[in-house]
C-alpha cells in the first residue's frame, strides 16, 4: 500500500499529473522510475503571429476542453508518416499548403479542427516556446533498407521550425484508475481515462528547472515509444484516488495484455537529451 494521499473532491472532478507522480514516487522510496526508449520524430512548429488567441481540439474524444494558443505562443504539430522520410515530405505538403502568410497556423489549426488533416498530423501540443522547442531539433541521417542514407537538416526560421526531435531515454508511466475519469497536467487541460480506465502521465523539466506533467493519448504514446511501449510501468490507483500498487517492468507486460490497441489516452513523463546528430536505421 501506498502513503495514500488522498486527492479528496479534485480526484473525483479532474485528478492532477503532479500529485500522483509526486506520490508514485513516495511509493518506491526515491527510487528512480525506469525510463523508456521514445523513438525519434519529425514535429512542425509554428508561432501564431496573430494578435488573437488561436484555439484547437485534439482529435478522438480523449478530452472535452480546448487548448489555446495566444500570440506569441507556438503550436507543435506531430506529423504522420510510417517514417522520417515520410514525416518530412508530410511536412513538405504542409509548409505548401499553408504557406508563410500571418494566419497560416490558424488555417492549420481549423482544417485540423475540422478533420482534414488526417494522414499529415497526429496530434498537435501547445502552447509550447517556440526557442525551446526550435533548439531540440537535430540534424539526423535516415538509412533506409537498401543501404542508402538521407540526412534530415532542421529548417528554422523566424516563425517556422521543421525538423527531427532525437530518440532519448525518458521517464514514462501509465495510470490505471476509473473509465471516464479524468487528469490533468500542469498547465494542460484535462484529458479521459479510456474505457479500460488508463491513461498515461508525463513529466517534462523545463529550462526553468520545474517539472511538469502533462496527459498524452495512448496511440500516440504507442507511436512514440514503439515495441519499448510494452516496458512502461504502471501505477494502480484505488477508489480514493490513493496510489495503490506501482509495477515496475517486467511486471508490466503481463499486466497490460489486456490493454486493446485502441486505448485512448496515456501520458508521459520525459527527460530529453538531445545530441547534436544522430543515425536513425530504418526498421527491419
Amino acid at each position: 500500500m501506498g502513503s495514500g494521499k488522498n486527492l479528496g473532491t479534485d480526484f473525483k472532478a479532474s485528478m492532477r499529473g503532479d500529485e500522483i507522480l509526486e506520490e508514485a514516487e513516495e511509493f518506491i522510496h526515491g527510487a528512480p522510475i525506469p525510463k523508456t526508449q521514445r523513438r525519434p520524430d519529425l514535429r512542425m512548429i509554428v508561432i501564431n503571429t496573430t494578435n488573437a488567441d488561436i484555439r484547437f481540439v485534439n482529435p478522438g474524444g480523449h478530452s472535452d476542453q480546448t487548448e489555446d494558443i495566444p500570440p506569441g505562443k507556438a503550436a507543435m504539430l506531430m506529423v504522420q508518416g510510417d517514417t522520417l522520410i515520410e514525416q518530412e515530405q508530410n511536412a513538405e505538403i504542409l509548409k505548401s499548403r499553408y504557406g508563410t502568410g500571418e494566419n497560416r497556423l490558424q488555417l492549420a489549426l481549423s482544417d485540423f479542427n475540422a478533420g482534414k488533416l488526417k494522414g499529415l498530423v497526429k496530434e498537435v501540443y501547445g502552447p509550447v516556446t517556440f526557442d525551446e522547442q526550435a533548439g531540440r531539433l537535430v540534424d539526423t541521417t535516415w538509412r533506409a533498407t537498401d543501404g542508402s542514407t538521407a540526412v534530415i537538416h532542421p529548417i528554422i526560421t523566424q516563425n517556422e521550425a521543421i525538423g527531427v526531435r532525437p530518440a532519448a531515454q525518458e521517464e514514462v508511466f501509465l495510470v490505471k484508475g476509473k473509465p471516464g475519469d479524468t487528469l490533468r497536467g500542469t498547465d494542460t487541460v484535462a484529458e479521459k481515462f479510456n474505457r479500460e480506465g488508463l491513461i498515461a502521465v508525463a513529466v517534462s523539466k523545463g529550462r526553468d528547472g520545474k517539472t511538469r506533467t502533462r496527459p498524452i493519448d495512448i496511440e500516440v504514446a504507442r507511436n512514440y515509444y514503439g515495441d519499448s511501449f510494452n516496458d512502461i510501468p504502471v501505477v494502480d490507483l484505488n477508489d480514493q484516488g490513493q496510489v495503490e500498487e506501482v509495477h515496475l517492468h517486467p511486471v508490466r507486460k503481463s499486466l497490460m495484455t489486456s490493454v486493446p490497441q485502441s486505448s485512448s489516452v496515456a501520458a508521459v513523463l520525459f527527460q530529453l537529451r538531445t545530441p547534436n546528430s544522430i543515425t536513425i536505421p530504418a526498421p527491419a
